[in-house]
Formats: C-alpha cells, sequence, structure tokens
C-alpha cells in the first residue's frame, strides 16, 4: 500500500544519509503497515545490525524469511546467510555466499557479504583476498575498499590499509554523504594508526568516530570507538579517563544487550588493570571476558584472553599455566591465520623461555618474533621483543646487549607515547648499567625517572627501589639500603609478581648476611625461574664455604652446573 511503500522509501533516503535511527524508524513504520512487506524487513534488518539493535535485527530477519516464500533463491540465500551470521555461523554464511556466485559470479553485492562472512569466521586472508576481488571489478565502491582496510589491519597489514585502501573508502564516502561508512572508516583509521604505533592520530580518529557515530544513532559503534579510546588513554598513561570511557561504553552495550561488546569490555578492564600493575585483578577480569567470548563462539576475541590470561599467570608466577595457555593461544591465533596474535605468543613464551632458562630457544623466539614485527611494520610488537631481549640479556650477564635492546625498545615505546613501556625499557637499561658498575649513570637514570614513577605501576616502583637499594650498598650506606628494600617489599607485595618479589628477597639476603635464608631455597625452586634460582645457588655456595661446609657448597654447585 501507499504509507507502506512512503515509509520504505523515507528509511533508505535517510539510511543514505546516514541518519540510521530516522532510518530504521521509518522501515518499521513500512513494515508495521505492510507485513508481507520483504523487502522492508530485509533493510529493516540490515539498518538494526549496522547500529547495535541485534534483537530488532533478529526479529526483522526471521519475518522477512517469513514473507519470502516465494521470493526468488538469491533473496532467500541471502536471508539464510543473514540468519546464520547472526546465528554465530559464519561457515555456513560463506556457503550461501558462495554458491550464490557460482551462479552469478559477477554479483559484487554477494561478494562484499562474502567477504563480511569470512572476516566474521576469522579467517581474514580469505577476506583480503575476496575484498581486493571486489575492489578491482568496481572501485568506486567504498564498501569493497573499506572492507580490505579493516582485514588488512586484522591480518597484520596496517601499513597498507592506512595509506591507500581506508583512504579511498573516506573519500568516496565523504563524496557521497555517507556518514555511517564515514564514521566506520575513520574509526578503521584509528586503528591501523594504532597498530603502527601513531598513537596521537589513533586518538583524534576516535574522537571523531565517537561524535560522527553519535550523529547517526550508531550506539554500538559510539561503544567500540569509546573502548578504542579506553585502550589509548590507558596506554598513555590516563588510566581515570580509560576507566571512565569503559563505563560509558559499558552502559551502551548493556542498553544494546551485546554480550560480544561487553566481554570485549571485560579484555579492556584486564588490560587496564595490567597497565595498573594490577594481575590479579587483569586475571579475573580476563577470565570473564574468555567466558564471554566462548558462549558468543568469538574465536578470535577467545585467543586474544587465552593470551592475556597466560600473561597474568606469568607475572604472578603461575609457570605452567601461563604455558597451558600461551600454547593454546598460539593455536587459537594459527587457525585464524593471525600474524599479529602469532608474533604476541611468541613474545610471550620467549619470556618463560628466558625465565626457565632455555635462554637459546628464547632467543631464536624472539629474534624471530622481532623480525616478522618489523617486516609487517608492527612497532608495538617490535618494541616488545626489543624489551624482551633485553630482558634475556640482563640474566645472561650480556651487559652491552641488554643496554642496546633497552634503548631501542625505550625509542619504539617512545615513538607510540607507551608510558608504561618507556618507563620499563629505562629501568632495565638501569638494572643493566647497575650490573656493569656504571652506578654513576644508572643513579642519573633513576633521578630522572622520580617525577614518572610517583604515577606508575607498583612493579616498576619496586623495580626502581631495588636499584636504589643497590646503588646504596655499593656506597656502603646501609641505612638506606634498608629503607630502599623496605619500599620495594612493600610495592611488589601490592603488585603481585612473584618473580620481583623473590628477586627482592633475593637481593636483601645479600645485604643482611645474617638473614634467615632457607625461604628463599624453596620458594625459588617452586617458582623455577632460572635466573633467580642461580643467584640462591651462588649465594648458598658462598655460605656455605664461609661455614666450612664442602658438602653443601659442592651441592649447591651441582645444581648450578
Amino acid at each position: 500500500g501507499g504509507p507502506a511503500l512512503d515509509a520504505y522509501g523515507a528509511g533508505l533516503i535517510a539510511r543514505r544519509d546516514g541518519n540510521l535511527e530516522q532510518a530504521l524508524q521509518d522501515l518499521q513504520q513500512a513494515t508495521a503497515a505492510a507485513p508481507a512487506y520483504t523487502a522492508a524487513w530485509v533493510a529493516s534488518a540490515e539498518t538494526a545490525q549496522a547500529i547495535g539493535e541485534i534483537d530488532s535485527a533478529w526479529d526483522a530477519i526471521e519475518q522477512a524469511q517469513r514473507s519470502a516464500g516465494n521470493a526468488p533463491v538469491r533473496l532467500r540465500r541471502q536471508l539464510q546467510a543473514a540468519h546464520a551470521l547472526l546465528d554465530g555461523d559464519a561457515a555456513s554464511a560463506i556457503g550461501q555466499w558462495q554458491t550464490q556466485l557460482q551462479a552469478t559470479p559477477d554479483d559484487t553485492f554477494a561478494q562484499l557479504q562474502l567477504a563480511r562472512a569470512q572476516g566474521a569466521a576469522g579467517d581474514f586472508a580469505a577476506a583480503v583476498t575476496t575484498a581486493k576481488t571486489l575492489t578491482r571489478r568496481d572501485g568506486n565502491d567504498p564498501r569493497g575498499w573499506y572492507e580490505l582496510g579493516k582485514f588488512s589491519i586484522l591480518s597484520g597489514d596496517a601499513r597498507h590499509a592506512v595509506d591507500e585502501y581506508l583512504v579511498r573508502a573516506l573519500v568516496l564516502y565523504k563524496r557521497s554523504r555517507n556518514t555511517f561508512g564515514e564514521a566506520e572508516t575513520v574509526n578503521a583509521l584509528g586503528i591501523g594508526y594504532g597498530r603502527l604505533g601513531q598513537t596521537a592520530d589513533a586518538a583524534e580518529q576516535y574522537r571523531k568516530a565517537v561524535e560522527l557515530r553519535r550523529a547517526v544513532g550508531n550506539r554500538r559503534g559510539v561503544a567500540t570507538s569509546l573502548r578504542n579510546l579506553a585502550g589509548v588513554s590507558s596506554l598513555t598513561g590516563h588510566f581515570d579517563q580509560a576507566a571512565e570511557h569503559l563505563r560509558q561504553a559499558r552502559a551502551l552495550y548493556t542498553e544494546l544487550g551485546d554480550r560480544d561488546g561487553l566481554a570485549a569490555i571485560e579484555n579492556e578492564l584486564g588490560l587496564l588493570d595490567e597497565e595498573r600493575g594490577d594481575y590479579a585483578g587483569a586475571l579475573a577480569a580476563f577470565r570473564r571476558a574468555l567466558q564471554s567470548w566462548q558462549q558468543a563462539g568469538d574465536s578470535h576475541g577467545s585467543a586474544q584472553a587465552l593470551n592475556n590470561i597466560g600473561f597474568a599467570h606469568y607475572q604472578l608466577g603461575a609457570y605452567d599455566d601461563a604455558q597451558v595457555y600461551w600454547q593454546q593461544a598460539t593455536e587459537a591465533y594459527r587457525k585464524l591465520g593471525s600474524q599479529t596474535g602469532l608474533i604476541r605468543t611468541a613474545q610471550n613464551l620467549g619470556l618463560l623461555d628466558t625465565a626457565r632458562g632455555r635462554w637459546d630457544k628464547a632467543r631464536q623466539r624472539l629474534r624471530e618474533s622481532l623480525s616478522n614485527a618489523e617486516r609487517q611494520q608492527m612497532p608495538e610488537e617490535a618494541a616488545v621483543s626489543r624489551r624482551n631481549l633485553a630482558e634475556l640479556a640482563l640474566w645472561q650477564g650480556h651487559l652491552g646487549d641488554a643496554i642496546d635492546q633497552a634503548e631501542a625498545a625505550g625509542a619504539l615505546f617512545r615513538q607510540r607515547e607507551d608510558q608504561r613501556g618507556m618507563l620499563d625499557s629505562r629501568l632495565l637499561k638501569a638494572q643493566a648499567l647497575l650490573a656493569a658498575r656504571a652506578d654513576d649513570e644508572a643513579g642519573r637514570i633513576l633521578a630522572a625517572l622520580e617525577t614518572g614513577l610517583a604515577d606508575a605501576p607498583a612493579e616498576q616502583q619496586a623495580i626502581a627501589a631495588l636499584l636504589r637499594a643497590g646503588l646504596a650498598r655499593r656506597e656502603g650506606d646501609a641505612a638506606r639500603v634498608t629503607e630502599a628494600l623496605r619500599q620495594a617489599r612493600q610495592r611488589a607485595a601490592t603488585s603481585g609478581v612473584r618473580q620481583l618479589q623473590l628477586q627482592i628477597e633475593l637481593d636483601a639476603a645479600r645485604a643482611e648476611p645474617g638473614s634467615d635464608r632457607q625461604a628463599l631455597d624453596g620458594a625459588t625452586a617452586a617458582l623455577g625461574h632460572a635466573g633467580l634460582r642461580l643467584g640462591w645457588l651462588e649465594l648458598a655456595m658462598a655460605d656455605a664455604v664461609a661455614a666450612n661446609d664442602p658438602q653443601t657448597a659442592l651441592s649447591a654447585y651441582r645444581e648450578a652446573s
């Protein structure tokens, strides 16, 4: 009838102009006036899904399927694919679109939907290939360039996405005055800049995306951009700002009933706890994220949570648990074809190899991860690989290498404005300088860090206090040693980082000859950190020799060798 057709037309115009909330209202008016109006139900479902109204999208798809009994096969396939995607069955959606493309190979809409379904399945390499075919076929369709940019970022090629694909999409969306598409592209540019280490540019794009998405009524999009903005705020040390962005995003996801979005919030809260140095809190948040993502069937989110849980376990001293989670994450990322994920798990397994004394294996993993990160222009990952190589070199006593790697990591962290990374690399350099007896230079680094340490996580404050204790001991200032060790113990207890706690106790045992040291024997053996265990065995040998106990000295020597 007339009213239904008028409302349908108004809805399509509103959608074209980027006013999605108005478009959805108009399309719902059309279906209310004509309940068998299949095209209006389809448009309503697409619009509802775009702005995160998942329940409305479900209802519209089911109504469209009921009214499409005699519709063309292509439309029925489209509806089956849309239903499958909403149901989390991306493989079924891929099958529908592949079947359609066999029947009509030049169907660009089917090709676009196939790329989206492949991306939803986590097969980013296939999605990139499909999107490239689409852009070659129709270079004036911004949707193809946008999908190509998005999936290129997810498969580890942020540079081409930012420099070419997303720029083309943005120009075409602006030319056609499609604010919704412009907002999606601006947010994707933020992600791309973030991957390339251009933190200020990423934040600017996310802020623009929040405003654009708010203007078109895309509440789910606003929540996602706020979540992304929170990540940048956390990275640059603005923790309260990050928490506020996450609070706003969580409220929107809750309104929308978006389980996947809420899982992502839990993951971001875990990362925020991690940046603050609260690993027990981070572990709890990551576990909640994993449970939610597994329930939602999100394999990419699940892989991310597995990797994050592994790191929290590592910091808390549960090395066996860390290894299990990191191996699961590696396998998940391998299945997904995620190069970024594989680099990150390799870095973490390299840390674990360092802790366990498998130093050759650690060096191999970390150098390979560095090479892959540099080849794919991933400064964040390159910085972490160099930072981990610095730690490995420090434990091995290769102090010049440790200093070089820490400086290189620091330069990369500085490019990204990564406050925690910058501080971490400076502390590593100071540790290497102290070990090399370059006390004056180590002291200058510590003095320069004093202001930044006031707001730093407890873990980094503890490392700085331990360094102060070492410098004071060299100067023979017993009172300053005692006070610095007291501060180090207090901060390390707050952080929960087991390796650091034992490192401080080992240092205290060296400083306090009369102290009870037996607890350190069991604790270093239980943790399984090779460097700390060697430190304990050296101390035990020295004590045994001083006590004229050759049997104990020989036993410690045999274990150390």
